[in-house]
C-alpha cells in the first residue's frame, strides 16, 4: 500500500481511539497491513508536516469536576483584536474565534465547576463595557471531533455515537498526575505507555489499568492524535444554530448526532440577542460544502430557519489544562 494511502487511513485510526495497551503501534500496523516502525515514522511525519498538533488524551470536563460554557460577545471592530487577546490569556479559554454575526467574538471557557461563574464575572470586568453572553449546554448530544483525511471531493468527519451528560467521577490517588501528563504531548514512540509510566514512577501495567478505569468511568474519552483540521483540508468551520420547540429538541438533537458530518451537538440557553437553542458544529473544505452539509443535516433532523456562523479568524485553539 502506498505511503499516501496508509497515511490517510492512519489519520482516521489515530483520531478515533488509540489502543491503550503495551506496544500499541503493533496493533495499528496489523490493522493497516504495515510494520510498527513504518507506522511510528508516519505518525511522526504528521507532526513534522504540521498536520498534527498533539498526541495525548482527551478528557471529559464534567467527569473531572469542571464545567464549561460557550460565550458570545459583541465587540467594536477596532477593539476586536485587543479584546480577543485579553480573553485568550485565560488558561481556561481553549477556543476563541471571530464569527460573522453581531456577536462577533466567540470563545469557550472551562473552570472548576464551583469557580466558573466567578471566572465569567472576572472576565466580564476585564473586557467591559462589552457584555458576555454565556450559553452553557443544557443537554449534550454529541462531542466527537474525528476527521476523515481521505482525498475525496468533500472530506467528512467519521461517524460517532451520541454522548450524554457525565457525572463527576471519584478520582483515585495518582489520577490527577495521569491527567496532567496525558493532557500534554506524549512522545510518538514504540512504547508510549512505558515512557509515561516512567514519568509517573509506576509500572506500565498499572498505568494502563488506571487509564482503562478512567475510560470506564467516563473521565477519559480517548487517547488520540489531535489534528490541525485546516492542514488536512477542513478550512470551513461552521457553527450551525436553530430555534427548536422544546417538545422536539431532544429528537432533533438525537437526529443531528446521527450525522457523521456533525462533530458537536448541544442544546444551549437562549438570549433575545441570539434566539437559537440547538447548536451543531460542521467542518468542510469550503463554505459551499459546509452549507450543503447544513442543508443535509437540517433536512435529516426536520429543521428549518437556522443559520450558520462561519469563523473568519482563529485567535486561540488549544487543549484544556486541568489541575494546573
Amino acid at each position: 500500500m502506498p505511503d499516501k494511502d496508509i497515511e490517510s487511513k492512519l489519520i482516521s485510526v489515530l483520531q478515533r481511539d488509540f489502543p491503550v495497551q503495551s506496544h500499541p503501534f503493533e496493533s495499528i500496523a496489523e490493522q493497516l497491513g504495515s510494520s510498527p516502525g513504518d507506522i511510528v515514522a508516519l505518525t511522526r511525519k504528521l507532526f513534522d508536516d504540521g498536520k498534527a498538533r498533539r498526541f495525548g488524551a482527551v478528557f471529559d470536563s464534567q467527569a473531572l469536576g469542571f464545567s464549561g460554557t460557550l460565550c458570545g460577545v459583541s465587540v467594536p471592530a477596532e477593539e476586536l483584536e485587543k479584546c480577543a487577546a485579553v480573553v485568550s490569556e485565560h488558561p481556561g479559554v481553549t477556543h476563541c474565534y471571530e464569527r460573522e454575526h453581531a456577536l462577533n467574538l466567540w470563545f469557550t471557557l472551562t473552570a472548576k465547576a464551583e469557580e466558573l461563574e466567578g471566572e465569567l464575572e472576572a472576565m466580564g470586568r476585564r473586557i467591559a463595557p462589552c457584555k458576555i453572553y454565556s450559553l452553557p449546554a443544557i443537554k449534550r448530544f454529541k462531542i466527537q471531533v474525528t476527521f476523515n483525511a481521505d482525498t475525496d471531493d468533500l472530506p467528512r468527519p467519521q461517524a460517532s455515537a451520541p454522548t450524554g451528560d457525565t457525572d463527576p467521577c471519584d478520582l483515585q490517588p495518582g489520577d490527577e498526575e495521569i491527567v496532567r501528563l496525558f493532557q500534554g504531548n506524549i512522545p510518538v514512540c514504540a512504547e508510549p505507555y512505558a515512557w509515561a509510566a516512567s514519568q509517573l514512577s509506576v509500572t506500565e501495567e498499572d498505568l494502563i489499568s488506571s487509564l482503562l478505569r478512567l475510560k470506564d468511568a467516563g473521565a477519559l474519552r480517548r487517547v488520540c492524535v489531535i489534528l490541525r483540521h485546516r492542514k488536512i483540508g477542513f478550512t470551513a468551520n461552521g457553527m450551525c444554530t436553530w430555534n427548536v420547540d422544546s417538545s422536539r429538541i431532544a429528537e432533533a438533537g438525537r437526529l443531528l448526532a446521527e450525522c457523521p458530518e456533525v462533530t458537536h451537538c448541544y442544546e444551549r440557553v437562549v438570549y433575545p440577542v441570539f434566539p437559537f437553542n440547538l447548536f451543531a458544529m460542521v467542518h468542510a473544505n469550503s463554505r459551499e460544502a459546509a452549507m450543503e452539509i447544513f442543508a443535509k443535516v437540517s433536512e435529516h433532523a426536520g429543521l428549518s430557519g437556522g443559520q450558520v456562523l462561519f469563523s473568519t479568524r482563529e485567535f486561540k485553539k488549544a487543549s484544556m489544562v486541568y489541575f494546573a
